[in-house]
């Protein structure tokens, strides 16, 4: 048993399943409410107990959002709400309200609570205060710690730390953005944001400007992190592809696996390296652990072209083969395969599709669901993409 967490994202039950089949050791979802990606799919809590009952089979965890900052209405529906996960044996939830932090300590509930990162905790007497007031099993860092301050947070704390080390980062100070509320009256801290960040900007006619961060990834330093003995490393991206999950999830895996049986050198981390350009993100940056803040690292100043690497991914139900196509197919087609548990990959072929009980020649519909033959042995939820 890894003695890290690797803490993947997951929007739906298709992407849970992706996660941990793929070498998360963790989950964590949100729900119709009370989640701060209110556009993602989400999960009834009929999926939750589904989603739980997978990862416990597996020897994992799920840990829920339930982090917006409710007004006095939510508050109380928020309450009932994590009384029906405990009911389902959640592993974890994940809030920044104090109002319900102090509910769970009050009424003894047998569930982990998590400090959220919208609380921006960078010290450790923050810590200390949290683990004092509220028995917090766990803190998930502010975005904005470098290696040098998490250090020193470690040697004056005993409490479970978590951090981010790979996705998308906000503009503001973990999430405290009101651009969001001011241009569309979608608020950010109700799950709503807009990504007004995002947008392109004019300062006169012919001058445009982005102020949006890069996404950060952590692979190229991630050794230094995993030496202060981090509990817990946390993957961005509950809105992201299957292909996303999956791609980045194995690259993390490989890592730790191999720095834990000390094998890690040049090859694992240019494999990591590699895998991860190849998923769909925003250029990549570092974010603020290395201490000295380079704009040019932090800043997307251009907009990145979107990676179309992604072509589909399979399922296979009652002995029968199934893609899931998420662009053109055409039958003889060659594609990429990855599996869960392996590293390396292999080339298929896309021999025969059937829809419908009638062959076809190519797909008509992202996501139907086409049952195929092909020259190779496939998995439930392998990857097809691009070969490169």
């Amino acid at each position: 048993m890894t003695r890290f967490e690797l803490l993947a994202p997951a929007g739906d039950l298709d992407k849970l399943k992706v996660a941990l089949l793929y070498g998360a050791d963790a989950v964590f979802i949100g729900g119709k409410k009370f989640s701060l990606r209110a556009k993602a799919n989400n999960f009834t809590l009929e999926e939750i107990k589904m989603g739980v009952e997978f990862a416990h089979n597996l020897g994992k965890k799920v840990h829920v959002t339930v982090n917006i900052i409710p007004n006095e209405k939510e508050l109380e529906e928020a309450k009932k709400y994590i009384k029906e996960l405990v009911k389902i044996k959640v592993d974890a939830i994940i809030v920044s309200s104090v109002a319900l932090m102090e509910y769970v300590k009050n009424n003894n509930l047998p569930i982990d609570v998590h400090v959220s990162t919208q609380c921006s905790v960078s010290n450790s007497s923050a810590i200390k205060f949290y683990k004092e007031e509220f028995n917090i099993k766990r803190i998930v860092l502010a975005r904005e710690c470098s290696i040098k301050n998490i250090e020193c947070m470690k040697k004056e704390i005993d409490t479970e730390i978590e951090i981010f080390i790979h996705g998308g980062l906000c503009s503001s100070i973990s999430g405290r953005c009101h651009l969001s509320d001011f241009y569309t009256q979608r608020k950010a801290n109700k799950g709503c944001c807009a990504h007004s960040c995002r947008w392109t900007y004019k300062i006169d006619d012919d001058k445009k400007f982005l102020f949006g961060c890069k996404d950060l990834c952590s692979i190229s330093f991630f050794s230094k992190l995993l030496d202060l003995g981090i509990n817990s490393f946390k993957i961005e991206g509950r809105m992201k592809s299957i292909h996303y999950i999956a791609s980045v999830v194995r690259a993390y895996r490989y890592y730790i696996d191999a720095y834990e049986k000390n094998m890690l050198n040049e090859e694992v981390i240019n494999f990591c390296n590699k895998e991860l350009l190849r998923c769909e993100s925003r250029d990549y940056g570092k974010s603020f652990f290395l201490g000295k803040i380079d704009k040019s690292d932090m800043v997307e100043y251009e907009k990145k072209e979107v990676n179309n690497e992604f072509v589909g991914y399979i399922r296979v139900i009652d002995d029968k083969i199934f893609l899931i196509p998420k662009t053109l197919i055409f039958k003889n087609d060659c594609f990429e395969m990855i599996v869960p548990n392996k590293i390396d990959s292999q080339i298929i072929k896309i021999e025969k599709m059937v829809l419908n009980e009638e062959e076809v020649f190519d797909t008509r519909h992202v996501n139907d669901k086409i049952e195929i033959f092909v020259d190779k042995n496939v998995c439930d939820y392998a990857i097809l993409r691009k070969i490169k």
